[in-house]
């Protein structure tokens, strides 16, 4: 079967270039999933990733481990959003809740496991 993946559109507003260095997933307790992007056919994203000015950027994560992480995080709420986070070489955190909560998620494993 061919991979699917999930991801995370980040969008630079800001006056200046930013450069991403890291990426995760907020979990209880100040702990952080840190995800290891991937290069996908149609996304060759290399590391660290450079956002210019009014410019954005689609960061990729392998679907299946997504849900794998999830599923097992026993600490999230099934009703709360995910929040993903970067960090620029600046030191600048920047989160991004997703569409939907934790329990829609968690049904989708279903239809990929």
């Amino acid at each position: 079967p061919e991979k699917t993946y999930v991801g995370v559109n980040f969008a630079n507003t800001g006056n200046r270039k930013i450069i991403i260095k890291s990426f995760w997933l907020e979990l209880p307790n100040d702990v952080r999933a840190v995800i290891a992007p991937e290069a996908t056919p149609v996304n060759p994203l290399s590391w660290p990733v450079e956002v210019d000015i009014e410019e954005s950027v689609f960061i990729p994560w392998d679907r299946k481990k997504f849900l794998d992480l999830i599923q097992n995080e026993k600490g999230l709420l099934h009703n709360k959003k995910l929040t993903f986070c970067v960090c620029d070489t600046a030191g600048k955190t920047y989160k991004c809740k997703t569409q939907k909560v934790l329990q829609k998620y968690l049904e989708e494993t279903k239809e990929v496991t």
